[in-house]
């Protein structure tokens, strides 16, 4: 990202609303640091590229987790 890493993002929307889920969305797959984001809360991952029903069917379950 142009401003700010995968993980500062991660800090700055948990600060705003710890409650709300992220999925992280990636092109480096399970490496280290979404492994620490998933530790931290991260509600689930995607990797890149993904198709929109993949994503479509990532928040449903978050919807229904809930």
């Amino acid at each position: 990202m142009p401003i700010m890493g995968g993980q500062e993002a991660f800090a700055q929307m948990q600060s705003i609303d710890d409650t709300v889920p992220i999925i992280i969305c990636t092109g480096y797959g399970e490496n280290e640091e979404v492994q620490t984001l998933l530790s931290q809360g991260a509600a689930g991952l995607l990797s890149k590229p993904y198709r929109i029903l993949e994503l479509s069917e990532a928040i449903s379950r978050l919807k229904t987790a809930r």
